[in-house]
């Protein structure tokens, strides 16, 4: 690597590369620096430790999840845009970092305040759609649990289930609309 060129993103970006390839477990420090081309204590500057790493990485997916759905969202408004955001939900988290090692992230890092503002992102977009369905304001944060508490359940089950793809996401989708009828 060109002297001068390494950063913190660039350190991240790589990481964020070998989870997506590899899986979470195999992200080390010494591996993340023969895959940058560069020797491990280079990397002190701009991380501290490989959980320092493993944060950043979670937070960094978290945050370009929620724009990535953000984007999405744009033509939508009310009941559609939730509707749209739960698909956009299953379809962007099965690509890059695996799911279950973005659950495992998040359940580890949950206390670090980068990821919990990349979680707080999310969690914000949801509540604002949710509130523009829903007609009593003191309805609106058990609509925001409920409505995650399905997306993420379901990507669970949609990940561990043996049957055909295009039928777990029929049911899928005819579940979401169900749940969005319980959201007035």
């Amino acid at each position: 690597m060109k002297r001068g060129s390494l950063t913190k993103e660039r350190i991240i970006d790589e990481a964020l590369n070998i989870v997506s390839t590899v899986g979470f477990d195999q992200l080390t420090y010494n591996g993340l620096a023969r895959s940058l081309g560069i020797q491990p204590q280079s990397m002190y500057r701009y991380v501290a430790n490989i959980s320092d790493v493993r944060t950043s990485v979670i937070a960094t997916y978290m945050t370009a999840l929620t724009q990535a759905m953000y984007q999405e969202l744009v033509p939508y408004s009310g009941a559609d845009a939730l509707r749209q955001l739960a698909i956009s939900f299953v379809t962007y988290t099965q690509t890059g970092v695996s799911f279950t090692d973005m659950v495992s992230g998040l359940i580890t890092y949950r206390q670090n305040l980068e990821v919990a503002e990349a979680v707080n992102g999310l969690h914000d977009l949801v509540t604002r759609l949710i509130q523009s369905v829903t007609s009593q304001a003191e309805r609106v944060e058990p609509n925001v649990h409920l409505f995650l508490n399905f997306v993420i359940g379901s990507l669970t089950l949609l990940t561990v289930r043996q049957e055909s793809r295009e039928t777990n996401l029929e049911e899928y989708e005819a579940n979401v609309d169900r749940i969005l009828s319980l959201l007035k």
